[in-house]
């Protein structure tokens, strides 16, 4: 009885939370595939979208790759282009799901799957996502496809696809380089054919201005200080924490390493053996990039629906799973809320998310250092 009840209380969860996300659909503005539905126009005319002067609703900094993915929504008029874009989106974020729980061999309609999937449509980094009309559900999707074809044994398409979102926005990194590490060359394969596609889809069908623009805004990409709220990188705190001198510069590139190596040390130590360790695996270098890059928006921590998904099938083999189980309802709750006046707060707190990041990176770590993820750790 008491298994019928909380079936019937996740399934009106579930309902209630994906009706709740969907009011994003009711916005009408969605900054950021604004810019990027006028991005194809510009490069088609010969004008240089990185340019500050580009009338863009929000500033450019994707890869110009990214052109030959919202072409197809530049051509549909934009009374009809965003609602086309965000349900293709949608879909993106609920195929992933599926595919996730298929990895993890549940149903999409069991108590867990009900309640993972409307716990990440309330977390505010996914309804961020679909109220700015940002591009990771897309990403997320195909990091997932990628786990799904190295689960059925065809690494080559899971390297296209970890391909794909490098030229979407160049975030998962650390995901080429750990398979560079390991070498696991069929899907370095995939992620290298794809990226010279790519590149000379690039060379031969874009103007020479658009990459070159981009070429000149990366290094401020790279060494720039966010200090805005919504940027929840490591790079976010210590700015806002110490400001944007020497001394701040040597200690984001001292914390950034030592997580770097530590974490590197953990994933290329532990053998793999099975898909849900490589998921752990896939999650911790997400959640770590996410951690150490120059800027990682609040938006960007949709992304962690990978490693928190990992994390709990995981927690679920242990034995003792209570203190891992309550260290995760604390991760997901710093990753899932918002202030919406964050002047409120003190400085610290206003990291909540990479806290919350943070501490996913732990429990994760800690389960990669273990010899067996079904064991007490």
């Amino acid at each position: 009885m008491q298994k019928k009840l909380l079936f019937v209380l996740c399934w009106v969860f579930f309902i209630v939370s994906f009706l709740w996300f969907l009011r994003g659909l009711l916005l009408g503005l969605y900054p950021d595939f604004q810019t990027q539905y006028y991005v194809p126009k510009l490069v088609l005319s010969g004008i240089n979208p990185y340019v500050e002067n580009s009338n863009l609703h929000t500033p450019q900094v994707y890869p110009p790759t990214a052109f030959f993915f919202f072409l197809p929504f530049s051509v549909i008029d934009y009374t009809y282009a965003p609602f086309v874009y965000l349900v293709v989106s949608i879909m993106c974020l609920l195929a992933s799901f599926l595919l996730l729980f298929k990895i993890f061999k549940i149903s999409f309609f069991s108590t867990d799957a009900l309640l993972l999937s409307s716990l990440s449509f309330i977390s505010f980094p996914t309804k961020f996502t679909l109220g700015m009309g940002q591009v990771n559900f897309i990403i997320l999707f195909l990091l997932v496809l990628s786990l799904h074809f190295i689960n059925s044994n065809r690494k080559f398409i899971s390297g296209i696809f970890i391909g794909v979102s490098l030229g979407l926005k160049i975030m998962p990194i650390f995901l080429v380089i750990y398979f560079l590490l390991k070498l696991e060359k069929k899907i370095l394969l995939g992620v290298i054919s794809t990226t010279l596609i790519l590149f000379f889809l690039v060379l031969g069908f874009l103007p020479k201005v658009t990459y070159l623009g981009f070429i000149e805004i990366l290094p401020s990409l790279i060494s720039s200080w966010k200090l805005d709220y919504y940027n929840q990188a490591l790079s976010g705190f210590i700015g806002r924490s110490f400001g944007t001198g020497d001394f701040s510069s040597f200690l984001k590139i001292i914390l950034s390493s030592i997580l770097i190596g530590v974490t590197f040390f953990i994933v290329l130590k532990n053998k793999r053996k099975d898909i849900e360790k490589l998921c752990l695996i896939f999650g911790t270098l997400i959640t770590l990039n996410l951690i150490v890059n120059t800027l990682s928006w609040q938006h960007h921590f949709v992304r962690l629906i990978i490693p928190f998904f990992a994390t709990y099938f995981a927690i679920k083999k242990l034995k003792n799973k209570k203190v891992y189980l309550l260290n995760l309802v604390i991760s997901y709750i710093l990753v899932s809320i918002n202030i919406k006046d964050p002047n409120v707060l003190p400085i610290i707190l206003k990291s909540h998310v990479l806290f919350g990041s943070l501490l996913l990176l732990f429990i994760q770590l800690k389960f990669l250092s273990s010899d067996k993820i079904g064991q007490r750790v």
